[in-house]
This record gives C-alpha cells, structure tokens and sequence, in this order.
C-alpha cells in the first residue's frame, strides 16, 4: 500500500467486443504529479483512462483510488475526486458555453440541481483562466473547434478534482494554446492536484511531465522520469523509431530528434 499513489491497479486487463486491449497491468500514478502516458495508436491509453471513471469494461484486476477500491465509490463521490476530458466529445446544441460549464458543478449541487452564487463564482473563474469569458452566452456548436476544446476544458476544471484526467487534450488547438493548457496543468500540480494526460507528442511530454508512462500493446513498458524514460532503444521498440536524445535548450529536459534517412 503506498500513500503517495493517486491511483494504483493491480493486475488490470481491460477490453471491449471480445478483445482485450489492457492486459495485467499492475501501476501506480504518483499523487500530486503530472504523469503523461504515451505508446503508439491503440495500445491501450484512453482504455485506461476511462476505466479510471468506470468508463470502461474491466475484465480482471483492481483499480484503487487514493488506496480506496473504485467500485465503493457512489458515482457522486468518485465525480468529486476525479475529473475527465474525454478524447471524443460531442456537440450539443443549443448549450452555452456557461451552461456546459456549470455541468462540472454537478457533483457538489444538491437534490434539486441548484447552482449556489459560488458554483457562478467557478464558473466565471475558469472562463477568465481559459480566455473565453467573452464566449459565455455563445452556444457550444457554434464555436470554432479549438474554443470548443477551451469549453470542455473549462468544464472539467469547473469540477474542481483532486485528479484531473485529460484525454489528448490539445487536439484542435493551436501551438500556442497547447503550451497554455499544459502550463495549467502544470499550475494544478502546482496547487497539489494530480494530472494524468494521454499526449501524441513526446517532446511536449518529456517537457511537460514528471513522470511519463509508456505503454505498447496494452502492457507497461516503463515508467519514470523524463531522464529516466529518454533511451534510444525505447523509442526504436516502442514506436520503431530511430531518434537522437538531446537537451531541450530552453528548459533542459530532455528532448528526440529524428534520425534523417537518406
């Protein structure tokens, strides 16, 4: 038992339409960091993630939040502990993007759904912190897709969780705004919540994190430090890659650079 995990699972395989996609997987997420998972196309990153939330089918093994098993968790009491940007979200019409905000209140309203002056409070904190204040009474389908991606962000930092869960959540935006939502997720930590994200991009990953989780046909390769996870031969196995580990310049973590093929 280890105090210091966010979540554990032990011996966990997960799968859908007879097919396994998570198998014997055995992991501790570290409390109060930013751990990012990575692992090429289908090997079982989202999977994982949504079982977190009992999004997902778990065929064997256990999930464990902060040491408590998931299932003693009533759905209200597990959507105040975690919180999750899901990788394929829909389009509702005829939502504002205050309206699909305040649905990150949910968990904490009572019986009758109510919002409290300080559920506006929220609201209109995490709008300003997205930028999108502006957008508050426009609705969410008639938004580009990138502040859209702002929206549902702001929605699930409405929730206000101890353990935030992001899915690919730059898709849609732009360089700048990808660095800006990762230096919030950052700043989350920074207040002593924990973040666990799926990323495609490693470099952003090995700046980013404090612990990367590598992933490869549903089953634990590595997981640690930056410094630690940064070898050659990881990136040549896991994603048939042949790459050049150097210092990122800015920041000093470290960084790959693909090997030119003539």
């Amino acid at each position: 038992m280890s105090k210091d995990s966010a979540i554990r699972t032990e011996n966990l395989s997960l799968g859908y339409d007879g097919k396994t996609v998570v198998s014997d997987l055995s992991l501790s997420i570290s409390k109060g960091k930013f751990s990012v998972l990575i692992g090429p196309n289908g090997c079982g990153k989202s999977t994982l993630l949504r079982s977190f939330i009992r999004g997902q089918r778990r065929l064997s093994g256990r999930i464990l939040i902060e040491e408590r098993a998931i299932d003693t968790f009533p759905a209200n009491a597990l959507a105040r502990r975690l919180s999750m940007l899901a990788q394929v979200l829909p389009v509702p019409e005829g939502v504002t993007v205050r309206q699909l905000i305040a649905y990150g209140r949910s968990p904490y309203n009572g019986i009758w759904g109510r919002l409290r002056s300080s559920d506006g409070e929220v609201i209109q904190a995490v709008m300003k912190r997205l930028d999108i204040a502006a957008l508050a009474d426009v609705n969410v389908d008639s938004l580009s897709g990138g502040q859209r991606q702002r929206a549902w962000i702001a929605m699930v930092l409405a929730q206000e969780t101890p353990i935030v869960l992001l899915d690919e959540p730059t898709t849609f935006l732009d360089i700048s705004h990808q660095v800006e939502l990762l230096e919030i997720a950052r700043g989350l930590v920074a207040g002593g919540r924990t973040v666990v994200a799926v990323l495609h991009d490693i470099n952003m990953a090995l700046r980013y994190a404090d612990e990367v989780i590598v992933l490869d046909n549903g089953r634990l390769v590595a997981s640690g430090p930056p410094v630690q996870i940064a070898e050659r031969s990881l990136f040549s196995d896991v994603f048939n890659i042949d790459v050049r580990i150097v210092e990122d310049p800015a920041v000093g973590t470290p960084m790959i650079v693909l090997e030119q093929k003539i």
